[in-house]
């Protein structure tokens, strides 16, 4: 069943045929592999934040009222695993209120980018840290943990860990270890529904902010 509304009709009936021709295609190949690798290791932050917003009135006739951004709420949440102190800004909630608020919170996303590349930079290389059980299991490892493939001159053996806590993660071949790499200079950010609401307040901010 279709989960679409329309405040206008003619806007329904444009919807009608399209939503009634839709079929479902199944993929020739029944078997689906994931390799998206780059995914496999968490970030050292991840902001999360929501938006509130009120109901202004128009003075569009077909338009009764407008969703209008009041506030913005975040928190900057660092990796559990991170060996060097995080920044000041973490487990700090942030609200930036009125009008403005929008605005307001993408000059702090601009700023605290800034710092996290900087941080990520001097603190996110942090070299392996073995124990002796898993010295000896990387030593005696004959396969990649990851795809299975072989060790061999053209297959060489890595020891997978991460660079925020040193800690060893798996054996596989260089290849794997290269898809692996784990996102250091990124800032991963979450939004309570982004895709159905918040994500058009963000656009509007983004594509009048002063930055690239």
């Amino acid at each position: 069943k279709c989960l679409g509304n329309f405040y206008k009709a003619d806007r329904l009936e444009k919807h009608v045929p399209k939503c009634l021709g839709q079929q479902e295609t199944m993929p020739s190949d029944k078997t689906f592999k994931w390799d998206d690798m780059k995914k496999s290791l968490p970030p050292p932050y991840v902001l999360y934040c929501d938006i509130e917003s009120l109901l202004q009135k128009t003075n569009v006739p077909e338009i009764i009222h407008e969703h209008a951004p009041i506030s913005v709420g975040c928190i900057l949440v660092p990796n559990g695993e991170l060996k060097s102190s995080p920044i000041a800004d973490a487990n700090q909630i942030k609200i930036f209120t009125g009008t403005d608020c929008m605005s307001q919170f993408v000059n702090y996303i601009h700023q605290l980018q800034s710092q996290l590349y900087k941080w990520c930079h001097d603190k996110c290389k942090v070299p392996i840290d073995f124990t002796i059980q898993q010295r000896v299991r990387h030593a005696d490892a004959t396969h990649c943990e990851c795809c299975r493939e072989n060790f061999s001159k053209k297959v060489q053996k890595v020891a997978h860990h991460s660079h925020l806590s040193g800690k060893f993660i798996a054996t596989v071949c260089s290849q794997c270890n290269t898809k692996m790499k784990q996102a250091l200079n990124q800032l991963l950010i979450v939004f309570h529904n982004l895709k159905g609401y918040d994500g058009h307040f963000m656009i509007n901010a983004l594509a009048t902010s002063p930055y690239e």
